[in-house]
Formats: structure tokens, sequence, C-alpha cells
């Protein structure tokens, strides 16, 4: 089994037997796959504002490097239509 500090409660069933083992109860194995996702991937403000900031870098640089191509490869119409 697996042990996560910041949720003391969560396992994870490695064989068919833990899985069998847990149903003997009367206890309905579910997944956490969902609780999981939300519950270790929630930002906090500063987080958010990071990313935003991360995006609206990255949406920059890549616009410029497109306009670099596309200037490129105007130029090299032009200079391949003049010869």
């Amino acid at each position: 089994m697996e042990y996560s500090p910041t949720t003391p409660s969560l396992t994870f069933l490695k064989s068919t037997r833990d899985h069998r083992s847990i149903r003997s109860f009367h206890v309905e194995v579910v997944s956490s796959a969902s609780f999981l996702q939300y519950y270790t991937c929630v930002l906090d403000e500063e987080q958010l504002q990071s990313h935003l900031e991360a995006t609206q870098f990255l949406d920059k640089v890549v616009g410029d490097a497109w306009d670099k191509l596309q200037h490129r490869y105007e130029a090299e119409l032009l200079s391949t239509s003049t010869k």
C-alpha cells in the first residue's frame, strides 16, 4: 500500500488480494482519480498569476517566432523571384 502525508487515508491497492480483502468487509472500492486530480491540482492565487504571466510570455514568443518565419519566407520568395 502507498501512503500520502497530505491525505493519510489514501492508499493504493497493489493486488487483487488487497481488493478482495477490502471488499470482504462489504466496502465498495472506487477510483479516487477525480478526487486526486482536484485535490492535488488546485492553484493558489500566486501560482495562478504566475501561470497567467507565463502564458502571456509564451504567446508573445510564439507570435514573434511566427512573424520572423513569415518575414524570412517572404524575403526568400522575393530574392528567388528576382533571380
